[in-house]
């Protein structure tokens, strides 16, 4: 029982390896635009992605399935608004536009800790 397993990230934290889970079991580890096929515990497992404290929602597979792992668009568009507003406000001096990228750096993170990757199941 395996499935095939294919990171495709982009640049966002290409440099360190994704910890792919099974059951909250570790699979593998997998570097940019890398594939592997791996053997589940069971013929289904819940699996997850996950690169320090970011990580994916528990996705379901089964026996035989192509499974790509992404970044989830939505957080990768919050980090970098929240980053344009952190150094506009820094660089401006702007007191309000500055706390604004404080706190949606604190909603990123708290957004990304389950939603930074997609697994999605391919057919």
């Amino acid at each position: 029982m395996s499935i095939k397993l294919k990171r495709n990230t982009g640049m966002m934290g290409g440099a360190t390896r994704i910890i792919v889970k099974a059951d909250s079991k570790k699979l593998t580890s997998l570097k940019q635009n890398e594939e592997t096929l791996v053997d589940l515990p069971e013929e289904q497992a819940k699996i997850t992605a996950n690169q320090w404290f970011l990580g994916s929602k528990p996705t379901s597979v089964k026996d035989g399935d192509n499974v790509v792992v992404r970044m989830n668009n939505s957080a990768l568009l919050l980090y970098i608004i929240s980053m344009v507003a952190l150094f506009t406000g820094l660089f401006t001096s702007n007191l309000i536009i500055l706390i604004i990228g404080i706190v949606l750096i604190f909603i990123t993170t708290i957004f990304a800790i389950k939603n930074w990757f997609v697994v999605n199941v391919e057919s």
